[in-house]
Parts: structure tokens; C-alpha cells; sequence
């Protein structure tokens, strides 16, 4: 049994920062910080690019079909549709530059 004026043997004095890259016995790994800050940087920027790539491709398919005198309904649903497809390159460009970023500061502290 251990005293209990002795610290327990499970216990780490070594509490390593969170925002950095850490070297782990498998190699390098990214800290919560930096993928809290690249899960926030993805979110802002998709929603926003997307939103606005969304607007832009709605209103020139809802202008074209309302030019050709199709009924409210058909636009809308088209407009939708063609706004969900118009932000999802936006998304996937968002994810691809930070998973790049985060892979390039593994990299480089790995060197």
C-alpha cells in the first residue's frame, strides 16, 4: 500500500501544451488547439463561401427558370439544389486547405 503523503506512481508532473505539436512514441502528433482551430476555421469559412456561392448559384438558376415562367415551387427546389451543389466545392476546398495546414506543421517540426 502507498502512503499518502507519497505521490501516486500514476501521476505525470509533466503536463505537455496543448496548442503545440507534441512527439508521441509513434511520432508526431497535432495538439487539440491547433485542430480546435482548424475545425473553427473550416466551419467559419465553409459556411460563409458557401453560403455565398449557394446565393449566387440559387438566384441565377431561380432567375433563369422565373425568365422562362416556371412556377414558384419548381424554383425553389431548384434553387436549392443548385445552391447545396454550388458550396459543396467550397467545403471540400476549405477541409483540403486545413488538413494541409495541419499537416504541414507536423511535418515541419518532424524535421
Amino acid at each position: 500500500m502507498i502512503p499518502m503523503n507519497e505521490p501516486s506512481p500514476y501521476q505525470s508532473s509533466e503536463m505537455a501544451p496543448q496548442n503545440e505539436v507534441l512527439l508521441t512514441d509513434s511520432g508526431y502528433s497535432i495538439g487539440e488547439g491547433q485542430i480546435a482551430l482548424a475545425w473553427f476555421l473550416f466551419v467559419v469559412v465553409a459556411t460563409i463561401g458557401g453560403a455565398v456561392a449557394g446565393a449566387f448559384a440559387g438566384a441565377f438558376i431561380g432567375g433563369v427558370l422565373g425568365g422562362l415562367g416556371q412556377p414558384t415551387q419548381a424554383m425553389r427546389i431548384a434553387s436549392a439544389l443548385a445552391g447545396f451543389f454550388a458550396g459543396l466545392p467550397v467545403s471540400w476546398l476549405t477541409f483540403r486547405w486545413q488538413v494541409r495546414r495541419l499537416l504541414a506543421k507536423a511535418s515541419a517540426t518532424s524535421n
